[in-house]
């Protein structure tokens, strides 16, 4: 009896070695794997594409002028950047900030208050009016006008509340391209959405997501979020299997994802996915049986 239990204990402590072990292999792995969009390869994507010229002063003044005179064929896209918000006081300030100082030079920011019991409304207006001193240089490049701020106070019963507050963003948008972001995610790099528009085009994709170099403040964490990307891929959430053509595998990072008008539309915007509680996941599946074009990255510039 004594063999059999110490037999079964051996078993059990190999299986867990053994999948631990997978799954570390499998991270790395992954890790290796994803493309890394930074300021190092940002030249390189834009001069694979194309440049307008009422965008080609704004894009020299921010990194430089081309030796070869690619630049001024380049065209980019209009963007609406798209920001739910519930309760976010303590967050919406530093992140419409790095939004509102991206060096790109043609988009749009919709903030969207979810029925809010905080003072996240009141942050948002104090910074779209301006009235905040700590946005004085954002102030001078006049900026504060590409700002619109959507305030819900109810919802239907069928939607969660994200999907019908990035609804509401996406029927005000009028980019080409619109990125969906959280209200807890601060852009550190002001050239980071040149980096992802210009990565997407540069490879013909739909769909461009990302995971970005998380901060970790304390020891927990630093635990905690490396075993947590060890149980997202047991939960199908592979990052090196969403860009392989041999995977079903597919999901959108919620707090980056830059996604083709074209593309919702063709779903009804966040109709199709309203009562998912993970719609970044389920949205992420739908465009991958759709046949659409679907990359996941590193933003390294994002956090």
């Amino acid at each position: 009896m004594d063999m059999d239990v110490d037999f079964f204990l051996l078993l059990s402590l190999v299986g867990v070695t053994v999948t631990w072990m997978t799954l570390f292999v499998l991270s790395i792995r992954s890790n290796y794997l994803i493309p890394v969009i930074d300021r190092r390869s940002k030249l390189a994507h834009l001069q694979t594409i194309t440049l307008s010229s009422s965008s080609h002063e704004s894009i020299e003044n921010e990194i430089g002028p081309s030796n070869n005179g690619e630049l001024s064929n380049i065209s980019l896209p209009f963007v609406s950047i798209i920001v739910p918000a519930r309760n976010e006081e303590d967050n919406i300030k530093k992140c419409l900030m790095s939004l509102l100082s991206q060096s790109y030079p043609n988009f749009e920011l919709i903030v969207i208050d979810d029925s809010s019991t905080d003072n996240t409304l009141q942050i948002m207006n104090k910074i779209k009016n301006g009235l905040d001193t700590d946005l004085e240089p954002i102030i001078r490049t006049g900026k504060m006008k590409i700002m619109k701020i959507i305030a819900l106070t109810d919802k239907p019963n069928e939607w969660t509340g994200k999907t019908w507050a990035s609804q509401q963003g996406y029927l005000q948008a009028q980019g080409e391209l619109l990125l969906f972001t959280d209200a807890d995610t601060c852009f550190f790099d002001k050239d980071a959405l040149f980096h992802a528009v210009s990565y997407l085009q540069s490879k013909d994709l739909d769909v461009l997501t990302g995971h970005a170099k998380i901060e970790l403040p304390n020891f927990w964490s630093k635990i905690t979020m490396p075993l947590w990307d060890f149980f997202a891929i047991i939960l199908d959430q592979n990052p090196s299997a969403v860009n392989s053509t041999s995977s079903d595998s597919a999901y959108l990072v919620g707090s980056f994802y830059i996604i083709s008008r074209k593309v919702l539309e063709f779903f009804g915007g966040f109709n199709c996915v309203r009562g998912a509680v993970k719609e970044d996941v389920e949205l992420g599946r739908r465009i991958q049986t759709g046949g659409f074009k679907l990359r996941i990255v590193k933003m390294c510039s994002v956090a």
